[in-house]
């Protein structure tokens, strides 16, 4: 696993990216691998030089982690060596495969279940970076489904 722009701290105390690497590495051991772990940021690590590390030790399969602090980033590693998958929408890499959530439905299933319970003065706050990372969809489902209209919404 690459995380990109998490620290091992930062993995530890947040609970989402916490279970991650758990499931990670619950389904790496039914399946007899071995979870290594690589963190660009605190290992100081160039893409290139990873790219050599992973190499030498035999990895062929990569996962990387979801992106949590840069809108879109990009990652160097020599992709033809390794069957790779990124999880998050915050990694812009061309021809790379992902998963990730359907943000724009979660929203769209919120929003219906507080307009269910009768609420119409409805607000969402979010902070620039994770906006761009998700390139609006956010705000797009919000805007979407708002009951008072997008107009009424956007203010």
């Amino acid at each position: 696993v690459v995380w990109p722009d998490a620290t091992r701290r930062l993995v530890t105390e947040r609970t989402t990216l916490h279970l991650l690497r758990e499931g990670m590495r619950e389904r790496a051991r039914a399946l007899g691998f071995v979870l290594d772990e690589f963190f660009l940021e605190t290992d100081g690590l160039s893409a290139r030089r990873l790219t050599k590390i992973l190499h030498a030790r035999g990895i062929v399969g990569v996962i990387v982690a979801p992106v949590s602090f840069h809108a879109h980033m990009e990652l160097g590693l020599e992709w033809d060596r390794f069957a790779a998958v990124a999880i998050g929408a915050g990694l812009q890499q061309l021809g790379l495969s992902r998963v990730h959530n359907d943000h724009y439905k979660t929203i769209c299933d919120c929003m219906l279940r507080v307009q269910e319970a009768g609420h119409q003065r409805i607000g969402l706050m979010l902070d620039s970076e994770t906006a761009d990372r998700l390139n609006g969809q956010l705000q797009g489902a919000f805007l979407a489904r708002h009951p008072l209209g997008a107009a009424a919404a956007l203010p």
